[in-house]
C-alpha cells in the first residue's frame, strides 16, 4: 500500500494474527507513526466479523485512554473502504522477542530495567481498569535507547465489558495464566503471571513451560512448576527465584497482587556477579558502573609487593634505629639522614619511627617498640590508646604523632571502605535516602572523596526524578482540568508565571474538551539543584466557535527547572 487515509506508507514492518503493521508519515504533522491494518472482510463469517471488530475498537479505545511514557500513545484511527486502521505512536528500535531471539545475554541490570517499566505501565493500565491479556515479548517494544514499551491493547479486556464470554481464549498460550487459559474471569494477574514467564525467559533463554504441543504446554502451565533457575543457569543472583516463585503462582491469590507488589521486590534485589549499577537521567535507560574484580595475579603481586616493602621497612628501622649515632662529628646522625628521604617515605611507620629517632628519648623507646608492633598486627585503636599514654607524659612526641596520625587514618581507611561498601548496596537496592547518609559519613572523614560525591549525587538525583516527573504530570493534568492554580503552583519565576497565567487563560477561554498528552519525557541534571526537562507534547482542544478539535502544539517543549526549598519549580519554558 502507497496511503492509508491521510498517511504516506514508507514500509511494511510486520504481519501479525489480526492484520499488518507499517511505519507510515503523517504529512500534517512530519512524523513517523505506526499503522495498524485489518480486513474485516476478510472473515467469511459476519459474527466473526462482528467480535473482531469490536475486538479491535476496543485496543483503540482502551489504548486511546491510556497517557504513560512507557504505553505506546495512539493517535487516531480511522476506515479506509473495507480496511480500518490505527495510528500509534512509532517507535524505532526493535521488539523485545527480536533481542531474546539473538540469544546474546541481557545484563541482569537491564533486565531489571525492563521489567520495572513494564511493570509499572501495566499497573497504570490495570488502575485505569484495563487487562492486556496479552503480554509477551513480541507486544514489548525496546526504543534505540533501551526503553521498553507496551504494545498492542488488541485483546485488551476493559473489566466491566461483557464481550468475552466464559471459555473463550484470548492471547498468546506460552505466556498465558492458568486462570486464562480455563476462560475464567480475569484481572492484572493474569498480566502478571505473562510478565513472570518472560522474566523466566529472559533469566534462561528458555521457557517455563516448554511442549512439544498445545496440549503438553497447557498441562504443564495448569499443573507443573518451572525448572528452579540454578539448575538452569548457575549464575543467576539467587533473589530471583522468589520473584519466579511468586508471579508464576498458579493460584492468582498466592500471585503478586498488584504490578507494584512485583516492582518492589524487583528493586529490593541485592545483585552480584557481572551485574552493575544502573542510573541515567537523561534516557531513563540503565547507565553501567563496571565492577572489575580483583583477579588472583594481581592479589599475588600485591602480596608480593607488600613482602618486599615490609622487609625493607625493617630494614630502614633495624639500620637507623638499632645503630647508635656516631660519635665522629663529620658523620651524619640518623635523623639527618631520614629528613633526606623521599616525601613518601612518610607513609611507612617504620621510616616515621627512624626519621623520628634522633628526638626520642630513652624513656619512651620500649612503649614505641611495642606501638610499632600492635600497628603491624593492625590493632590501630589500641596503637591510639598506647599513644595518648605516651602523649600524656610528652605531647611533642614526634613518633607518637605520627602513629596517631596513621592509626587513625588507617581506622578511616576501614570505615570508608565499609561505609561505601554498604552504600553501594543500598544505592542498587534503590534505597537512596540510605546511600546518601552513608556516602555522607565518608564524605564527613574525606570532603573530596570522588567515588562518595558521586554516589550521593547519584542518589540525590534519583530521588528527584520522580518528583520532576510529577510536576510534568501535574501540568499535564491542570491543562486538561483547565485548573490555573495548579498551572502556576509549578513556576519559580515571577516573570513565567505572568506569561504562563495570559497564555492559560487564552487557552481555557477559547477551547473544550483540551487534551494533553506527554511521552518521552527525561531529564538531565546539570547538578543536583538544577535540570532541564524535555519531553514530547501533543495539546488538543475542541475550538468553542467552530465545535472542531484542533491541534494547538505538537513537538518537543524544554523546561528548566531548579530546587527551592525542596520543591522544583519551573524556570523557563521552551
Amino acid at each position: 500500500m502507497e496511503r492509508i487515509g491521510k498517511y504516506d506508507v514508507i514500509r511494511e514492518l510486520g504481519k501479525g494474527a489480526m492484520g499488518i503493521v507499517y511505519e507510515a508519515r503523517d504529512p500534517d504533522l512530519k512524523r513517523d507513526v505506526a499503522i495498524k491494518t485489518i480486513r474485516f472482510d476478510l472473515f467469511p463469517e459476519e459474527n466473526q466479523r462482528e467480535i473482531l471488530m469490536k475486538r479491535f475498537m476496543n485496543e483503540a479505545q482502551a489504548a486511546g485512554r491510556l497517557s504513560h511514557p512507557n504505553i505506546i500513545t495512539v493517535y487516531d484511527i480511522g476506515r479506509q473502504e473495507d480496511m480500518t486502521y490505527i495510528v500509534m505512536q512509532y517507535i524505532k528500535g526493535m521488539s523485545l522477542q527480536s533481542i531474546m531471539a539473538s540469544k546474546k545475554k541481557v545484563a541482569y541490570s537491564n533486565i531489571l530495567n525492563i521489567m520495572e517499566k513494564a511493570c509499572l505501565a501495566l499497573d497504570y493500565a490495570h488502575e485505569k481498569g484495563i487487562v492486556h491479556r496479552d503480554i509477551k515479548p513480541g507486544n514489548i517494544m525496546m526504543s534505540e535507547e533501551g526503553e521498553p514499551f507496551i504494545a498492542d491493547f488488541g485483546i485488551a479486556r476493559v473489566e466491566t465489558s461483557t464481550m468475552t464470554q466464559t471459555g473463550t481464549i484470548m492471547g498468546t498460550l506460552s505466556y498465558m495464566s492458568p486462570e486464562q487459559i480455563e476462560g475464567k474471569k480475569v484481572d492484572g494477574r493474569t498480566d502478571i503471571f505473562s510478565l513472570g514467564v518472560i522474566l523466566y525467559e529472559l533469566l534462561t533463554g528458555k521457557m517455563p513451560f516448554e511442549g512439544d504441543n498445545v496440549s503438553t504446554t497447557i498441562y504443564k502451565i495448569m499443573n507443573k512448576e518451572p525448572e528452579p533457575l540454578n539448575i538452569t543457569k548457575k549464575d543467576i543472583p539467587s533473589g530471583f527465584q522468589h520473584i519466579i516463585n511468586k508471579a508464576l503462582a498458579k493460584n492468582p491469590e498466592e500471585r503478586y497482587q498488584s504490578c507494584r507488589e512485583f516492582v518492589k521486590d524487583l528493586r529490593g534485589l541485592p545483585l552480584t556477579g557481572d551485574e552493575t549499577l544502573a542510573y541515567d537521567v537523561k534516557t531513563w535507560q540503565s547507565r553501567e558502573i563496571e565492577k572489575k574484580p580483583i583477579k588472583k595475579r594481581a592479589l599475588l603481586w600485591a602480596s608480593a609487593a607488600a613482602s618486599v616493602l615490609l622487609a625493607a621497612a625493617a630494614g630502614i628501622w633495624f639500620f637507623f634505629i638499632q645503630k647508635k649515632p656516631s660519635s665522629n662529628p663529620d658523620t651524619k646522625s640518623s635523623a639527618e639522614i631520614t629528613v633526606a628521604l623521599p616525601e613518601n617515605s612518610r607513609t611507612d611507620p617504620e621510616k616515621i619511627i627512624a626519621g623520628a629517632a634522633g628526638f626520642v628519648s630513652e624513656s619512651f623507646q620500649a612503649e614505641l617498640d611495642e606501638i610499632r608492633r600492635t600497628f603491624e598486627a593492625g590493632s590501630y585503636q589500641t596503637v591510639i590508646d598506647k599513644v595518648q599514654e605516651i602523649l600524656k607524659k610528652d605531647e611533642t612526641n614526634e613518633a607518637a604523632l605520627q602513629y596517631l596520625k596513621r592509626a587513625e587514618d588507617k581506622i578511616n581507611e576501614g570505615l570508608i571502605s565499609g561505609y561505601l561498601i554498604e552504600g553501594k548496596e543500598a544505592y542498587q537496592k534503590r534505597d537512596f535516602a540510605q546511600t546518601k547518609i552513608l556516602m555522607r559519613k565518608i564524605t564527613a572523614i574525606d570532603k573530596d572523596h570522588a567515588e562518595a560525591l558521586r554516589y550521593y549525587d547519584l542518589s540525590d538525583q534519583s530521588q528527584s526524578k520522580p518528583k520532576i516527573l510529577a510536576v510534568v504530570e501535574n501540568q499535564r493534568k491542570a491543562e486538561e482540568n483547565e485548573d490555573l492554580l495548579s498551572l502556576l503552583s509549578d513556576i519559580g519565576a515571577d516573570t513565567v508565571a505572568s506569561q504562563k497565567k495570559e497564555d492559560a487563560v487564552l487557552l481555557f477561554n477559547g477551547y473544550n474538551d483540551i487534551k494533553s498528552v506527554v511521552s518521552d519525557v527525561s531529564v538531565s541534571f546539570q547538578n543536583n539543584n538544577s535540570c532541564t526537562v524535555t519531553f514530547s507534547h501533543l495539546l488538543t482542544g475542541v475550538y468553542r466557535l467552530s465545535g472542531k478539535r484542533k491541534i494547538l502544539f505538537e513537538g518537543k517543549k524544554t523546561w528548566r527547572m531548579v530546587r527551592q526549598s525542596g520543591s522544583w519549580k519551573i524556570m523557563s519554558f521552551r
